[in-house]
């Protein structure tokens, strides 16, 4: 089952992302953004937890 999130930045108050999928599981994290050329306007992946972006 995929689960999204609200990304707010409530220091500005603004919106980041209306849909950020999450990826908390090994497989979720692991596949990440592969096979997507880009992500739509509103977007967003949730890494968690996560070491290190490269």
């Amino acid at each position: 089952m995929s689960r999204v999130a609200v990304v707010v930045n409530t220091t500005k108050g603004t919106m980041l992302a209306s849909s950020a999928k999450l990826a908390t599981t090994y497989g979720e994290r692991r596949q990440g953004l592969l096979g997507r050329s880009s992500l739509e306007e509103g977007e967003g992946l949730i890494i968690r937890p996560c070491k290190g972006v490269h």
